[in-house]
């Protein structure tokens, strides 16, 4: 009895792991075939360089394996940071997280100015405000986007992240422009 009990669990285990997927990396391949390459990490990212570029527009896709947002500039620009911490206004200080929607906060400081007849006054976008990317509703990583505001070379926002996953930041020219990529999923 115990023989027959084993072949009917062996038989039922089997048929499981053949019929229903398992969205696991196999073979160090990354889950999202157009993930491949992607760095495998969460830890905050920098690049120095202070320009006098001017933040033009800030826009936001969704793809099969990250969502992205797009700093557009006029110049070339090519200081960051981006981190997984608070985020604060620049010039004030005022803590922008508690307002941030996500369970993960990316601070995204911009060593650029917003451009002012661009970005900020001329589209209505003022510190702590929603209005700078639009919604969010369709993405699978994104959540939330505030603006910080820009100080002294400095602009920063507050980007709410479903949860704290493998990111990337690249610098663009033609036109010039910093691209934030976030992950769907850990590999």
């Amino acid at each position: 009895m115990k023989r027959f009990f084993f072949s009917i669990a062996s038989v039922i285990s089997l048929l499981l792991a053949l019929l229903v997927p398992v969205p696991a990396a196999a073979g160090g391949r990354a889950v999202c075939p157009g993930a491949a390459g992607f760095p495998l990490s969460s830890l905050p990212k920098t690049a120095s360089g202070d320009s006098h570029a001017g933040l033009g527009s800030v826009v936001a896709y969704h793809g099969t394996c990250w969502d992205r947002i797009v700093f557009l500039f006029d110049v070339t620009v090519h200081g960051y940071r981006v981190a997984y911490e608070p985020a604060f206004t620049e010039g004030q200080g005022l803590p922008l997280a508690p307002f941030t929607a996500g369970g993960a906060v990316l601070n995204v400081v911009l060593f650029a100015d917003s451009h002012p007849e661009g970005f900020a006054p001329g589209r209505g976008v003022t510190a702590g405000s929603h209005g700078a990317f639009g919604s969010f509703l369709t993405f699978r990583t994104l959540r939330d986007g505030l603006y910080g505001g820009s100080f002294e070379g400095r602009t920063t926002f507050s980007i709410g992240v479903r949860a704290r996953l493998p990111m990337r930041v690249t610098v663009l020219t033609g036109p010039p422009r910093i691209v934030l990529d976030v992950l769907h999923v850990w590999p």
